[in-house]
């Protein structure tokens, strides 16, 4: 009774696993990664943005993405450029810019500063409204790239994630057949 009690509990640690792991990886997309460009500046009004949003043209991609790419242009992992991407938005909380990963395929909030006019939660196709954010790269363009970066971080924890699902996954294997 309790070798089938523990093979029970660790079939459910492992499907919780992988829902855990399905779900952080919801927001890549990889086609998203063959849209950036590097621009020299970002639109900050939304007459801007929708200009330039109809020149990159996202809606006529094809891809495979979790929902439908949109026009973005954010700073990057390093704070150094800005990029137009066609990326699925997200929403981005109060106090910080948004980014685009490029390694996760993905935009984020850039936890590595804080942005005081971003007061509010807010969608990351609004990030003209917070020149704050783009205002930085001017003062970090060129600059050290070697730095801890949240796309490295973020890489990081995807391998933890998948290191701490596999060996769930083969103590659940090996408790199932041995235990």
């Amino acid at each position: 009774m309790k070798g089938l009690l523990l093979k029970t509990i660790n079939f459910h640690m492992t499907l919780l696993l992988l829902q855990v792991n399905c779900s952080y990886n919801s927001g890549f997309c990889k086609e998203s990664q063959e849209t950036v460009k590097r621009v020299k500046t970002c639109p900050k009004s939304k007459s801007a943005w929708k200009e330039r949003e109809k020149m990159k043209n996202c809606s006529s991609i094809v891809h495979s993405c979790p929902r439908d790419l949109q026009y973005h242009c954010l700073i990057n992992a390093w704070q150094n450029i800005t990029v137009e991407v066609c990326v699925p938005s997200v929403n981005i909380n109060a106090g910080y810019c948004a980014e685009y990963n490029k390694i996760g395929g993905r935009v984020q909030d850039f936890y590595e500063r804080t942005c005081s006019l971003c007061t509010d939660n807010y969608v990351s196709t609004d990030a003209y409204r917070y020149s704050e954010c783009y205002d930085a790269v001017n003062r970090n363009s060129g600059s050290d790239q070697n730095k801890t970066s949240t796309a490295a971080k973020t890489q990081s924890r995807e391998i933890q994630l998948y290191l701490n699902m596999l060996f769930v996954f083969v103590y659940s294997l090996y408790s199932f057949l041995f235990l």
